[in-house]
């Protein structure tokens, strides 16, 4: 199973996307595992922003950008968000200063809201859910904003300040669209690799196991075998620095074929924050 399309800025360019003003690849800041670079966003009253446009309306798919705030910067004029949408009703997140100043937004049509979500200064998980072909879910960090079935496709998304307003510092990172099996945790997993003296030869050893996603029934079972990989971090062997082989990570393939009889695990039920006071 693979990515519709991911980037996570180390070929150091943004040949996969088009450019409004001149984000740039940074050092600044970074949030890939083993990594150096992102997309840095500058905003001096101009419009600075990256796009990605399909030739048709996409679903059974998320969308996952992780974005970086500085909740220290109010300015008025600071924002920065991420957009997935079928180019007709828009549907964004992020940061909007004047909405108010201490919370994440989103905006649905045009009327914003203002979540439950304070926030706070680092790496953010910014998720689209086009899962079911049926409606889009918004989550950050885990936590569910909204939950709407207009839009229910998407064939574009959108990072950066799309306002010639502004004077603020913004990064995004690792951005993918991919089937929900694919991307169950895997940020949090990878992130993991930083703490392993051989980080490079761990997360090729994960994305190797997560691409068997597409065989396993349940995603609750896979969360688990992956878990069971991820004990191998403090093995002795990881611990001493020797390199951890895909065959380390595939001792599991009989529990993940065991799994594959069992039947589909449900999803427990949503828990949906609803959208505070509605902006126009």
């Amino acid at each position: 199973m693979t990515r519709l399309f991911e980037d996570d800025f180390e070929g150091c360019d943004l040949a996969k996307w088009t450019k409004d003003g001149t984000p740039t690849c940074s050092t600044d800041k970074n949030h890939t595992p083993g990594g150096s670079y992102s997309c840095k966003f500058l905003s001096t009253l101009a419009v600075q922003r990256i796009s990605k446009t399909f030739d048709s309306q996409q679903s059974g798919l998320v969308v996952v950008f992780w974005l970086y705030d500085d909740a220290t910067l109010t300015d008025p004029d600071k924002s920065c968000v991420v957009l997935a949408d079928d180019s007709t009703t828009t549907c964004f997140m992020g940061v909007s200063v004047d909405k108010p100043s201490s919370y994440y937004i989103y905006r649905i049509g045009s009327t914003y809201y203002v979540t439950g979500i304070a926030r706070s200064t680092g790496w953010h998980k910014m998720k689209f859910d086009y899962s079911d072909g049926l409606r889009c879910k918004g989550s950050i960090d885990g936590t569910q904003i909204f939950d709407v079935d207009d839009p229910d496709t998407f064939n574009r998304f959108i990072a950066g300040n799309s306002w010639a307003k502004g004077d603020a510092i913004d990064y995004v990172d690792d951005v993918y669209t991919a089937p929900e099996a694919l991307t169950q945790e895997v940020s949090d997993i990878l992130g993991m690799a930083d703490s392993v003296p051989t980080k490079a030869s761990f997360k090729q050893s994960v994305s190797e196991l997560l691409g068997m996603a597409d065989s396993v029934p349940g995603r609750a079972d896979f969360k688990q075998a992956v878990s069971e990989a991820i004990g191998l971090v403090d093995s002795a062997a990881c611990s001493r620095g020797v390199p951890i082989t895909i065959s380390d990570i595939l001792g599991l393939r009989d529990s993940i074929e065991r799994r594959k009889k069992v039947s589909k695990v449900p999803d427990l039920p949503d828990h949906t924050i609803e959208g505070g006071a509605a902006y126009e």
